[in-house]
């Protein structure tokens, strides 16, 4: 149900700097206009594919995508998210520089216009050991590879509607 921003993420991905990507969408029986946008988008890219779920719920539409993904990252991109176009491109190079299972970056809330919201709660996404204990929140965009996902499981408990993602 975000048929305001869904195209706006998708055509960011589609700018991606990063040659080698593939979108899977997972729609969750929208009741808005959003199956109608996606399914006019279907078929266009080679590189995406869209599944359209009987409402199954969080995490599970997660874990759906996954399972179809064929690359070493998952890269996790909600409907109401906007990437810069070298998001990807950075992420990969950190990971691969690193050797990183997960990696993440600095996210900029903006509002319905696209304009940078002034917040006193700045999203900090410094890290130092002990940050996830603490704040249980990594923002957009997230980056993992398959190899670790596969090794912890799927995304988890149905219970922890915003910590369903706790094991990574």
């Amino acid at each position: 149900n975000n048929e305001k921003y869904i195209s706006i993420a998708i055509e960011s991905f589609l700018n991606q700097s990063y040659p080698n990507k593939e979108l899977i969408i997972a729609d969750d029986e929208s009741t808005d206009k959003s199956i109608d946008l996606l399914k006019k988008i279907e078929g266009k890219h080679s590189n995406i594919k869209i599944i359209f779920n009987k409402h199954v719920g969080y995490p599970n539409i997660v874990n759906i995508p996954i399972e179809y993904s064929n690359g070493k990252y998952l890269f996790l991109l909600d409907s109401d998210d906007i990437l810069l176009p070298n998001a990807i491109s950075i992420l990969v190079e950190k990971s691969e520089k690193n050797n990183l299972d997960i990696c993440y970056g600095n996210m900029t809330p903006i509002d319905s216009n696209g304009d940078i919201i002034k917040s006193k709660n700045k999203i900090n996404n410094s890290f130092y050991p002990g940050r996830l204990i603490k704040s249980m929140f990594l923002s957009h965009p997230k980056m993992f590879t398959k190899s670790i996902y596969d090794k912890i499981g799927e995304f988890g408990d149905k219970k922890l509607f915003y910590g369903g993602d706790w094991d990574f």
